[in-house]
């Protein structure tokens, strides 16, 4: 008895048919411009709707079809046509839920207020020759002296705009690219990290101003005058302009 009830809900069902225009075809799936979605038998076939035999008319978006479903809800025929006059008008089938076509694993979105933009704008010191390249050293990057370049303003100012972590404490410094050129004091000495502490997710700019870079001397175009000349040194000013020729 259960086997003969078990055939006729399957041959009702494989009479179930939809008809529609094609929105999408493709992975298993067919789509209509209804908005319906439903999945294919792995042995679905696709017909001509005026011969009757199988078609050579791709299921294409635009293409009208008219399903034809199995026992198992999946569709096992498409009957396929240019026009919706080929295509009689059938209600949607009841006896089954249609598929959801799965858009893939969705991507977790980046957690909001966790890092904001900061603009650091810096006047740097006026021994910085033209064709120096100023970077940030920071305590996010390991303190590499080349991690974050600056792109020049003008010839006293750069500037750079980065993803500073809210709620922490970021400290950085300023290079001209080695540890040997990390800004000074205004005595000339090594200086404490600069510190920034973000408490709000606001974006927000930093204006510093360097005293010193640590290799000044070295990048010196002339070196340091002697007090007195010396058989070593006969000339101690170079930076003074030549005497007159008589």
């Amino acid at each position: 008895m259960l086997i003969v009830i078990a055939l006729l809900a399957a041959a009702v069902c494989a009479q179930e048919i939809v008809n529609g225009e094609i929105l999408d075809y493709g992975k298993g799936y067919v789509v209509l411009t209804t908005g319906e979605s439903y999945g294919l038998a792995d042995a679905v076939q696709i017909i001509d709707a005026e011969s009757g035999q199988p078609s050579s008319l791709k299921p294409l978006p635009g293409v009208f079809v008219r399903l034809t479903f199995d026992a198992s809800g999946h569709v096992a025929t498409l009957t396929v046509a240019r026009s919706a006059k080929a295509i009689a008008l059938v209600k949607p089938p009841t006896s089954f839920a249609h598929v959801t076509v799965p858009l893939g694993p969705p991507v977790p979105a980046k957690p909001q207020g966790e890092f904001v933009p900061v603009a650091f704008v810096v006047v740097v010191p006026s021994t910085t020759l033209p064709g120096d390249q100023v970077y940030m050293s920071t305590s996010e990057t390991s303190w590499m002296p080349t991690a974050v370049r600056m792109d020049r303003v003008d010839a006293r100012h750069f500037r750079v705009i980065i993803d500073v972590p809210v709620g922490t404490t970021f400290l950085y410094l300023y290079t001209r690219g080695s540890p040997q050129s990390l800004e000074r004091d205004a005595n000339g000495l090594q200086r404490t990290a600069r510190t920034l502490t973000l408490a709000t997710g606001a974006a927000q700019a930093v204006h510093d101003a360097i005293e010193h870079w640590g290799d000044e001397l070295g990048t010196s175009l002339l070196p340091p005058p002697q007090t007195f000349p010396t058989p070593y040194n006969p000339a101690p000013f170079p930076n003074l302009p030549p005497s007159p020729r008589p």
